[in-house]
């Protein structure tokens, strides 16, 4: 007898528990990141490197992001690590028909200091990924 009480239950409680809720449950990742220094003619990074000499003047990043539902803002910025220093930084909406969001980053006054850089991606206030490069002096 205490069996037909008890599993209906626990059917109830795991009908409520299991149940979507109001808006989705969205949950954004970053897949992947792309950095390079030049794109083709689709706007596509050539090459996806991770170390660049300093007269590579222009940084494109490319994020790519699952789980939106909806269009979002991207937030990318990009630090200077040794000072830590935020040298730029930039918002994009990004939707779901084309859950990439572009960035650049051009530096038209001068070549790059050496050092290490890092491409960090947000969300409102939720960091989504990061990505470091390296720029060195070729000897």
């Amino acid at each position: 007898m205490r069996i037909y009480v008890v599993f209906p239950f626990l059917a109830a409680v795991l009908l409520v528990a299991c149940a979507p809720t109001e808006g989705g449950d969205t949950t954004l990742n970053v897949s992947q990141i792309l950095i390079g220094s030049q794109v083709n003619e689709r706007n596509e990074i050539e090459v996806n490197k991770n170390q660049f000499i300093p007269s590579e003047r222009t940084f494109h990043a490319h994020v790519f992001i699952a789980g939106l539902e909806e269009s979002t803002e991207i937030v990318g910025s990009w630090w200077y690590v040794p000072k830590q220093q935020k040298i730029f930084e930039t918002t994009v909406s990004v939707a779901p028909e084309f859950p990439v969001a572009k960035f650049v980053l051009q530096n038209s006054q001068q070549d790059w200091a050496s050092g290490t850089y890092e491409f960090v991606v947000q969300s409102g206030d939720t960091r989504l990924s990061n990505r470091e490069i390296l720029v060195f002096d070729e000897e």
